[in-house]
């Protein structure tokens, strides 16, 4: 039995946008695309939504405590208009 060799892979895209709810009803309207909450970084000030594939997903991201999310590297870059 062979094993096939395989790179790199993406397993998940991240979007970032304004309001991650509506980011998910919009997937659902424009594309069938149905997401569900995935939660809260505490620490990071953002929130998601996750939209499931066979091995994959896209994360719907959004930042819903703009203090927080100006003290981490992660979060500052979403703040404002994403």
């Amino acid at each position: 039995m062979s094993v096939e060799k395989r790179g790199p892979r993406v397993d998940h895209i991240i979007i970032a946008t304004q309001n991650a709810k509506a980011a998910a009803d919009h997937f659902q309207k424009s594309f069938g695309l149905s997401a569900y909450q995935g939660g809260r970084h505490q620490g990071w000030g953002t929130e998601n939504y996750l939209i499931p594939g066979d091995g994959w997903y896209i994360e719907l991201i959004a930042v819903f405590d703009e203090d927080v999310a100006a003290k981490n590297s992660w979060g500052r870059g979403r703040t404002g208009n994403c």
